[in-house]
């Protein structure tokens, strides 16, 4: 296994830009893992599954560990998810949902 690690574009509360997001290089298969690390990593991945892909409960559980991690869109995106949970439109779900 190698890990690559990825310039954050943000940068860190030491104003230095860190590697903290990797991706893992299985060398013997080749198949290789985007792992989010930082909050708006994993928020911005778990938006491209959750309205790219199929992977609906892989992108649940980025969106969990965002909201985890205090981004505040994440909340946005679980109670519109709550109230549509087919919602895939990725301006609607970063929406604040409409109180009831």
């Amino acid at each position: 296994m190698i890990n690559i690690y990825q310039i954050n574009w943000i940068r860190s509360y030491k104003s230095k830009k860190v590697a903290e997001d990797y991706f893992a290089v299985d060398v013997k298969t080749g198949n290789i893992t985007y792992v989010p690390v930082t909050r708006e990593a994993v928020f911005d991945y778990d938006v491209k599954l959750l309205t790219e892909s199929n992977e609906y409960e892989r992108a649940l559980a980025f969106i969990q560990q965002a909201r985890e991690l205090g981004h505040g869109k994440a909340d946005n995106i679980l109670r519109n998810l709550e109230a549509n949970p087919n919602q895939r439109d990725k301006a609607t779900l970063l929406q604040m949902p409409k109180r009831r």
